[in-house]
Order: C-alpha cells, then sequence, then structure tokens
C-alpha cells in the first residue's frame, strides 16, 4: 500500500509514501486515496493473464467488490507490475484488513494488509 505508485515508460515501479496502517476518527477511518501494487513473475509464454484482487476484512468477508485485472506479456516470461488505485476506502471497525492478489481460480498469489485503528480520546 502506498500513497502513490507509477510505472515509467520502460516499465520501472515507482512508489512514494508506504504504509500499512490508518488512523480513523469519529467511528470511520477513511483511505482518500492510495495504491496497492503487485510485481510478478510471469511463468511460460503468457500473453494476457486475469488477476483477481480481493478486499477482506478480519473474519476473510469482502469489505469491497474484487478487481479483476487483465495483463498483457510478450510471451516470453517477464514481470508485470499491477497497479489499483484506490479512492474513498471507509472502515468503521478497527481491525487488519488484508488486500490479496489471486489467480482467476482464486489461489492466491500475495497479499499485504492494513491495520485500522481508532485511538481514544482521554478527556481532562
Amino acid at each position: 500500500l502506498c500513497d502513490y505508485a507509477f510505472t515509467t515508460s520502460d516499465n520501472k515501479l515507482s512508489i512514494i509514501g508506504e504504509f500499512d496502517s490508518l488512523m480513523g476518527s469519529g467511528g470511520v477511518a477513511t483511505l482518500t486515496q492510495g495504491f496497492v501494487v503487485g510485481s510478478f513473475d510471469i511463468v511460460g509464454s503468457i500473453k494476457e493473464g486475469r488477476v483477481l484482487v480481493k478486499f477482506l476484512d478480519n473474519y476473510g468477508n469482502n469489505f469491497s467488490p474484487d478487481k479483476e485485472l487483465i495483463f498483457h506479456g510478450n510471451g516470453a516470461g517477464g514481470r508485470v507490475n499491477l497497479l489499483v488505485k484506490l479512492i474513498n476506502l471507509q472502515f468503521s471497525v478497527a481491525g487488519r484488513y488484508t488486500i490479496e492478489f489471486c489467480d482467476i481460480k482464486g489461489k492466491a498469489l500475495g497479499s499485504t494488509f492494513l491495520d485500522v485503528s481508532f485511538p481514544s480520546v482521554v478527556r481532562e
């Protein structure tokens, strides 16, 4: 997870502002904008492939719809960089949320997490 990510014209991946936690107040934590990034080796002669991005809560339930990404290879292996822009994800429950890249059959390829918390306010 990061604040911003992009690939250059020669397919170099740039990641700015990596993070793994989000703090909320007033009962809601909002990720206004961010990116989840995956970089994968392509095995074999794939010219086109599909990857699912799943958004799971503490219990393994989806908290946001899955996203299907289509990538294009050159047919000779190599590496593919996948970037997903996240906009206005809202969390009302503290905990560890997982964002997972899966093949089209649902097998996990890689994942990351986001810890959401709501700090207590102490008033004197």
